[in-house]
């Protein structure tokens, strides 16, 4: 059977998208736009299409985060996450931000090349390559 959100999708990040699992994103912009209940800033991100609206909470976690100023997020990351909270008298499942910035990951540490192979290497029997690494 199909699932509502399959039939209607929405090009809104919601709590169901995330499958209990945390999201860093990237915030590429972030614009003001108006909805039934009012304005609400809009973030654009890097690892998907769809945008995440922000809620007054979620905006203040933000910018105690990264500042006041909208265009001084992009760039940075985020750790978004699905929980339980109270709405209109009922629990409903909604997206909260982590109020800590994601740890940068370090590089991998480069590995040594290995040793060029030499004509004298490649004319070595096994038995000798292996008496060689004793």
């Amino acid at each position: 059977m199909p699932r509502i959100s399959q039939v209607f999708p929405s090009k809104h990040l919601s709590a169901a998208d995330l499958n209990g699992q945390e999201m860093i994103l990237t915030i590429t912009g972030a614009d003001v736009q108006g909805f039934d209940d009012g304005d609400k800033v809009v973030l654009f991100v890097e690892e998907t299409e769809k945008s995440f609206v922000m809620n007054k909470t979620n905006c203040q976690t933000v910018a105690t985060m990264y500042g006041d100023d909208t265009d001084e997020w992009i760039g940075q990351r985020i750790t978004v996450f699905s929980t339980w909270v109270d709405f209109q008298g009922r629990q409903v499942e909604a997206i909260r931000v982590r109020p800590k910035p994601p740890r940068q990951q370090k590089p991998a540490p480069a590995r040594k090349a290995a040793p060029p192979v030499t004509q004298a290497d490649a004319d070595m029997t096994d038995s000798e390559w292996e008496a060689g690494r004793e």
